[in-house]
């Protein structure tokens, strides 16, 4: 049997307020986000409900995480690994709000061009 894949994207712009000496981030001044969520379904649970909830979700983080400081997600930063945190926070997030999805369907991936060529994904591939 098949499955489908309902994928969402945005961008987020996030800061710190522990950045060293020379970092020039700020709230008016975050670092750029890139997060990409994908929801896979087999056809035959597929439902509207499930999508629609998802799309809202993600309009929802989308709207909330613009030139927020990263500590206060629930996590301490690290300016090494922010992408990874985030990916694992946006998860955690989507699978609370989506009660009766079972998180293993759900991938979450965040690339940071100031960060390194590397993009997160959680759960890890």
């Amino acid at each position: 049997m098949g499955s489908l894949t309902s994928g969402h994207a945005f961008t987020a712009y996030l800061y710190h307020q522990s950045a060293g000496a020379g970092h020039e981030c700020s709230p008016d001044r975050g670092h750029e986000y890139h997060v990409a969520v994908e929801l896979t379904t087999e056809v035959a649970d597929a439902s509207d409900d499930e999508a629609m909830v998802l799309r809202t979700v993600v309009a929802e983080l989308e709207r909330d995480l613009q030139y927020r400081e990263l500590g206060r997600l629930g996590h301490e930063p690290r300016p090494s690994a922010d992408r990874f945190v985030l990916a694992r926070w946006v998860h955690a997030t989507i699978t609370q709000r989506l009660a009766d999805t079972p998180g293993a369907r759900l991938r979450v991936g965040v690339e940071c061009p100031g960060e390194g060529p590397q993009p997160a994904t959680f759960p890890a591939i």
